[in-house]
């Protein structure tokens, strides 16, 4: 009988054993799977209005910055990456987070699996995705997005009746839209026609930095109205903007143009910028004050702030 005990406490140990394995083979499995934190904080985000493409939002304006307040989070470095097949998803998540459901719908991408893509979108998005995963132009659309390779959050942030994500791609800035369905996070068609979201993509895009002061490399003193003249000058940083405006708050910038920016910028050495400074920029002959500031943004309209940290160029102009 001491015999048999022992025996068959041996095999409740090895049920036991292969029990607790199975469980740890699984958890380690699980725990292979990695998201950016999600968490939610009131934060303040502030950059110049007059960067290329922001729309007009005159609530949130205050001077020459664009200032919105948002609940969420800003990742940096590569906190928000998001993980892919080749870095060991294992496809699965709870779907207790966006960015969880994110990771997975970016790895049902790239498997070209229509139905599990199908099955992460909300109930009254499933039509509309339906129709684009199987429609006649599905195989291209499916091709595009199976070989992204890299996707990271920038900013999330609680929007309208859900979560909204600005995130970066091979493919460059583009966004998601969560809904909690059912207690887990789905993506959701967005019909938006504010200007939040969009402002906050092209920050996200653009990444402004403050303005700089570029070293004036040739000097206009005088211009006709049929002159054509070379203007150069030195950047700060590499592939940074070079932009040419007078004093007039709130007008449209005379000249801007991109390191190296082809059919514009006359010097092919990256970090110095030639232009053409034409006579026709100036409406009658006098006395003109260029200003020249440098940043890493294309700006549309002259700010304050833009002629404060600029240099200052006198420049006669003559009709003849």
């Amino acid at each position: 009988m001491y015999n048999i005990a022992i025996s068959n406490n041996n095999k409740t140990r090895k049920k036991i054993f292969l029990l607790n394995l199975m469980f740890c083979i699984s958890f380690f499995s699980m725990s292979q799977n990695k998201y950016p934190v999600f968490k939610t904080e009131s934060l303040t985000i502030a950059f110049p209005k007059y960067i290329d493409g922001c729309m007009i939002d005159s609530i949130h304006t205050k001077n020459d910055s664009l200032i919105y307040n948002i609940n969420g989070q800003i990742f940096k470095s590569n906190a928000g990456h998001i993980m892919v097949i080749s870095e060991g998803f294992n496809g699965a998540t709870k779907k207790e987070t966006p960015w969880e459901t994110l990771t997975e719908l970016v790895a049902a991408y790239q498997n070209k699996d229509v139905d599990k893509i199908i099955g992460l979108y909300s109930a009254n998005s499933q039509n509309l995705i339906t129709t684009l995963l199987k429609g006649d132009s599905s195989k291209v659309f499916l091709d595009y997005l199976s070989k992204v390779k890299k996707v990271d959050v920038l900013i999330g942030f609680e929007y309208l009746n859900g979560y909204y994500a600005i995130i970066e791609t091979d493919y460059g800035i583009k966004s998601n839209y969560f809904i909690k369905e059912n207690g887990v996070y789905k993506i959701s068609a967005l019909d938006d026609k504010g200007t939040m979201a969009w402002n906050l993509s092209l920050y996200c895009k653009f990444k402004p930095e403050p303005l700089l002061k570029p070293i004036i490399l040739t000097q206009i003193d005088t211009i006709n109205f049929k002159d054509n003249k070379d203007f150069s000058a030195k950047l700060n940083k590499k592939g940074n903007w070079l932009i040419i405006f007078k004093n007039n708050p709130g007008e449209p910038i005379m000249l801007r143009c991109m390191d190296n920016f082809n059919g514009m910028d006359m010097n092919n050495e990256e970090g110095l910028i030639t232009v053409k400074i034409a006579g026709k920029f100036f409406f009658k002959p006098g006395l003109y004050s260029l200003y020249i500031v440098e940043s890493n943004f294309p700006a549309t309209m002259v700010s304050e702030t833009m002629i404060k940290n600029a240099l200052k160029k006198d420049i006669f102009v003559k009709k003849y």
